[in-house]
């Protein structure tokens, strides 16, 4: 990777980690904590269920239950209150909501919306920069360590009010008894709702410190190989497995093996977008930038006295890269059934039994260490 692209990674770092230290300065993080607090502290008196109605039974002043007070998510409020001891009683939303933003002394965190939004906008822009940065590093070379952080990225995401809400209820583990709870559904509780809503404005900062953290791994691996420009030069010239094949699916099993097993980058015709691209020029690009090549000949066309032969197009390339790699690098697999080319005994191929690819790898592996590949 060019130290071009190194500083680039350092800069979205410096980006990210000024945005998560904005999340700890007042009022934002001293508001989120005082209503967390208090919600929290509703929370001790809640009822614990989420079934209907029952999600807004708090105890009596949305005080902590004394001991000895129980409510009974089976029975609820049904007839003679079966279950459910101590001065229990139904809120309204909106009583219970002013409740934890009184004690809060938090009117409501709406104030916080515009620097949320802007955190969202910022965290975004930044993964779309560190993707785009590592991506452009992969196209040069196999390296496990950048995909596996690559992937981690690409996975980091905000999360939404309504998953961060779900995550929260509780499901019972014995059937209900009471009807009109039953009858009214799954509800989050008032509690519920806001430390959701805390969570939600945390997250766009939460984040990017997961961002900003994968991104300085990358550096300090890209920094321990002590991979230089003229590397990277290298890695674009002649280090690329090429893989001909024809309409067959087989040759992706060859490609992920490769690709995914032995760490080494992988190139086919069709691996980039050819429009506006002559084939001479495509082919031209494969060549230069080959070290090593398999041919799959897989029986696709039928000749006119019914024999099963290659397609022209992989004919064509075994032709192309012995020509240009030689012989010793430019490798063969031709399929039981498949019908051998005029001259194409004598040179060095693998065979392997109908649809089993794989029946090869152990030998494709050796070959590749010979060459010194591997």
């Amino acid at each position: 990777m060019s130290q071009n692209l190194v500083d680039e990674l350092k800069a979205v770092v410096d980006d990210l980690r000024v945005l998560v230290h904005e999340s700890a300065n007042p009022p934002f993080e001293a508001d989120l904590s005082k209503v967390e607090d208090a919600a929290r502290e509703v929370q001790d008196s809640w009822s614990g269920s989420n079934l209907g109605y029952q999600s807004r039974v708090y105890y009596e002043g949305f005080r902590r239950p004394p001991a000895g007070a129980h409510f009974s998510r089976e029975w609820g409020f049904t007839g003679r209150f079966q279950g459910t001891t101590g001065d229990w009683k139904q809120y309204d939303r909106d009583v219970a909501l002013a409740q934890i933003h009184d004690r809060a002394g938090v009117q409501n965190l709406d104030h916080l919306a515009e620097k949320v939004t802007d955190a969202k906008r910022r965290f975004a822009q930044a993964k779309s920069a560190v993707a785009s940065i590592l991506t452009t590093y992969l196209e040069t070379r196999a390296d496990k360590y950048i995909k596996d952080i690559d992937e981690k990225v690409q996975a980091v995401s905000i999360p939404s009010f309504t998953a961060l809400v779900r995550v929260q209820m509780i499901t019972p583990n014995s059937v209900s008894r009471d009807t009109v709870a039953v009858g009214q559904g799954w509800q989050s509780a008032p509690h519920q709702d806001v430390l959701a809503h805390v969570v939600e404005l945390r997250a766009p900062y939460v984040a990017a410190g997961e961002i900003a953290d994968l991104a300085d791994s990358a550096i300090s691996h890209l920094i321990r190989n002590q991979i230089s420009p003229a590397a990277v030069s290298v890695a674009q010239l002649g280090s690329r497995i090429f893989i001909g094949h024809g309409r067959s699916p087989l040759w992706r099993e060859l490609k992920d093996y490769i690709q995914d097993t032995l760490g080494l980058p992988v190139d086919e015709f069709n691996k980039v977008q050819t429009a506006g691209i002559t084939t001479v020029a495509r082919l031209t690009d494969m060549l230069d930038h080959a070290a090593f090549a398999f041919l799959v000949m897989t029986a696709e066309d039928e000749t006119a006295d019914g024999k099963m032969t290659a397609r022209a197009n992989v004919i064509h390339e075994v032709g192309l890269f012995q020509g240009r790699l030689g012989f010793a690098k430019a490798i063969i697999l031709i399929e039981e059934g498949c019908e051998d080319f005029s001259n194409v005994n004598g040179l060095t191929q693998l065979r392997f039994p109908k649809g089993r690819l794989a029946a090869q790898f152990h030998s494709v592996q050796q070959v590749l260490k010979r060459e010194g590949l591997l």
